[in-house]
């Protein structure tokens, strides 16, 4: 329930800084409150995630491999980011609905988070929530 609650803070926040990028400083840093929170929650959810799944012998070596790719991906994921805000608006296909012109990219970014963060928990889904309403399934009734 926890990833789904942090999927849904942060398809939230995403949506929200895709319309109203650039508008003022406060309102930007209101809806990033929403993916902050987030943020956290999926960091607790995918460990809480990775140690029931792996088998108590690996689950160190799971662990740390889990914090590895998570500083990679950041690190990574803040040079993709980079290269395309420094693109331009050219190479970027645009928001529809925004609030204004002036974050263009910035709303194209986050409207392309949110579909990613949709997805992402789909694919969830798909892996361990199908499996945990099969087993309730196979359970009998008290």
């Amino acid at each position: 329930m926890l990833v789904y609650t942090a999927a849904s803070l942060l398809l939230s926040c995403f949506i929200l800084l895709s319309f109203f990028a650039g508008m003022s400083p406060l309102y930007i840093m209101l809806i990033l409150i929403l993916g902050n929170l987030g943020q956290t929650f999926m960091q607790i959810s995918l460990s809480n995630t990775v140690s029931r799944t792996l088998a108590k012998d690996q689950a160190g070596v799971g662990m740390g491999l889990f914090s590895m790719i998570a500083f990679i991906s950041g690190a990574a994921s803040s040079a993709i980011m980079g290269k395309i805000l420094d693109l331009g608006t050219s190479s970027v296909l645009g928001n529809p609905v925004r609030w204004s012109l002036a974050g263009s990219v910035y709303s194209s970014l986050f409207l392309y988070f949110a579909l990613l963060i949709g997805s992402v928990a789909l694919l969830y889904y798909l892996q361990f929530g199908l499996a945990v309403s099969s087993k309730r399934q196979d359970q009998p009734s008290a």
